[in-house]
């Protein structure tokens, strides 16, 4: 089954997952990546082990269905807002703007903070 990672998450072996290129570590699963659990497109013709970690990781937020379309352009968009945000905030704090930078930073962590809660 094809799922998309709505916050990052550890790759962790029970998963089986295949590496995302491109992820910042080894073992991530980063926000926004597509990748498959299981061999079958199928929920029910799963084996065991994965319909509990597909249960485990969509109970707690951490996947939708790739066929979930409106949720696919919903992470994709906050991927890429995420993305500029961090651009800007580089950009800002290469420039020697550092108060700038730490409000950019208190931003960003009050929305990470208040998304969890």
């Amino acid at each position: 089954m094809k799922f998309i990672a709505t916050s990052a998450f550890l790759n962790v072996p029970s998963l089986n997952i295949e590496p995302i290129a491109g992820a910042p570590h080894e073992k991530e699963i980063p926000k926004g990546a597509r990748f498959s659990i299981g061999k079958s497109e199928s929920f029910h013709q799963l084996r065991g082990e994965e319909k509990e970690a597909i249960a485990q990781l969509w109970n707690a937020g951490r996947i939708v269905s790739e066929s979930n379309t409106q949720a696919a352009k919903l992470i994709d968009h906050e991927v890429e807002m995420e993305k500029k945000h961090a651009e800007r905030i580089e950009k800002q704090a290469q420039a020697g703007n550092s108060q700038a930078f730490v409000e950019q930073f208190m931003a960003v962590f009050r929305q990470m903070t208040a998304k969890k809660a």
